[in-house]
């Protein structure tokens, strides 16, 4: 048997597994999808949406293809998912460092069958266009979902109440993007150039989120207020802060004035990312330990004086 496919057997036989350890669970009492929501991503392997927001399998619909695109098949599924099972909200989800902007069409046609060129171009003089046109590549992800989406909300045969959303993955960090985060950079060079800022917002933001789930943190074993702020990112944070400036060395004693007063702006810059850092270990409220009262009879002992 080929190593690809026995891998895929093997990694069923320990899915059995886990389901017999009660480890994993097939949950079949509920409608499908759980959520009225449709994802249509990139086929590249690192994007899991079940992954990325949390989701069981049953939460929602997922197509994919190469580069998220809006395809006559994709609008199929859509109209089936809208109709039949109550979709209301259809996400696009584009990734950074996407694969179809990466695609050379001319070395690509080389590699393609007559057969093949025959039947795509079938319906063009233009060979170069009908290969475009059909493959759908693109020079930029940030426009790309920006295009989908707005194809989608001018598609007539889906009703007018759906809503449609466009996010933005980074492979890298396994952070999110809004619409309203990165259609204000309106390409992928702009949003690069902002990346940082936008990264150090998300960072913050989460720090607030710890705070509202604080009670589920506690809860965990063995949980030392250090690895939250460490999987916050805000130790990256405050070591960005103390590597802005090269030049400047943290010491108990500054070499001039002029080291003590640029110190001075940049933590004064960073003073709320200092002080959210801070304030999350302190907030942590730590579990009580009951330990039960041992109460300790001890016998009364009578002395009596021998009489003289």
């Amino acid at each position: 048997m080929d190593n690809i496919i026995k891998n895929l057997i093997n990694g069923n036989n320990r899915y059995q597994w886990e389901i017999f350890q009660e480890n994993e669970k097939i949950e079949l009492n509920h409608t499908i999808p759980k959520f009225p929501l449709l994802i249509l991503t990139c086929m590249n392997p690192r994007i899991d949406v079940h992954r990325i927001f949390q989701l069981k399998p049953g939460d929602a619909f997922v197509l994919r293809n190469a580069g998220n695109q809006y395809t006559e098949d994709v609008l199929r599924s859509i109209l089936i998912a809208v109709h039949e099972y109550n979709v209301k909200y259809i996400l696009v989800m584009g990734h950074l460092d996407c694969g179809m902007k990466k695609v050379h069409l001319d070395k690509l046609r080389t590699k393609l069958s007559p057969q093949v060129l025959l039947q795509i171009g079938q319906s063009s003089v233009n060979y170069q266009f009908a290969i475009q046109r059909f493959f759908k590549t693109f020079v930029d992800e940030i426009k790309n979902i920006s295009n989908q989406v707005d194809r989608l909300k001018m598609t007539k045969g889906i009703p007018s109440d759906i809503k449609f959303i466009g996010m933005l993955y980074d492979p890298s960090t396994g952070w999110i993007f809004l619409e309203n985060e990165f259609r204000k950079y309106s390409s992928h060079g702009n949003f690069m150039h902002g990346y940082q800022k936008l990264l150090r917002q998300k960072r913050m933001a989460h720090i607030d989120f710890l705070e509202t789930i604080e009670s589920e943190i506690v809860g965990k074993e063995s949980l030392d207020p250090g690895d939250i702020i460490e999987k916050s990112g805000t130790v990256e944070i405050l070591d960005e802060v103390i590597k802005e400036n090269e030049n400047i060395k943290l010491k108990t004693e500054f070499r001039s004035e002029k080291e003590h007063s640029e110190l001075q702006q940049i933590l004064e810059k960073n003073a709320e990312v200092i002080e959210k850092s801070m304030n999350i270990v302190s907030n942590i409220q730590i579990p009580k330990i009951y330990i039960p009262k041992i109460r300790v009879r001890v016998p009364k002992v009578n002395i009596y004086r021998k009489e003289e």
